[in-house]
């Protein structure tokens, strides 16, 4: 299993909606296809984390937020393992948090995991698929 930590980004102290992830990309392999993503600071919450339409369409399942944690968020399953030969394919993901104690349908809260206020795109984070002999 892998870990991404998802925490306030250092180069944006005074933008409190500022987050990135480390690492902005993983791999999954063949034995070793988990993923959880953790975000660090617990006044946070995950709303949302959502793949592109290739992940599954390889066969691999959406993260589901863990209900008795919502700082945590995770895959059981990546996509199915590439053929022998084949080139390493980047699967882009999309995430967004909320603050803990806010209402959960009140939209203006909610922060795009990697953008900064001033609409920024900070990081662009992928899973990479990586082919196995």
């Amino acid at each position: 299993m892998q870990y991404v930590m998802v925490y306030r980004d250092p180069l944006a102290p005074t933008d409190p909606t500022a987050f990135t992830v480390d690492p902005a990309d993983c791999n999954i392999w063949r034995n070793d296809n988990q993923v959880t993503w953790k975000i660090l600071d617990p006044a946070w919450v995950w709303v949302v984390m959502v793949f592109e339409a290739d992940w599954i369409v390889d066969g691999g399942e959406q993260p589901v937020i863990d209900p008795n944690d919502p700082t945590m968020c995770s895959i059981s399953r990546g996509p199915d393992p590439l053929p022998n030969g084949a080139r390493p394919k980047a699967y882009a993901y999309t995430m967004a948090i909320r603050p803990r104690d806010a209402d959960p349908t009140d939209r203006t809260v909610v922060v795009r995991v990697g953008r900064r206020r001033d609409g920024d795109l900070v990081i662009d984070p992928d899973v990479w698929n990586q082919p196995q002999p």
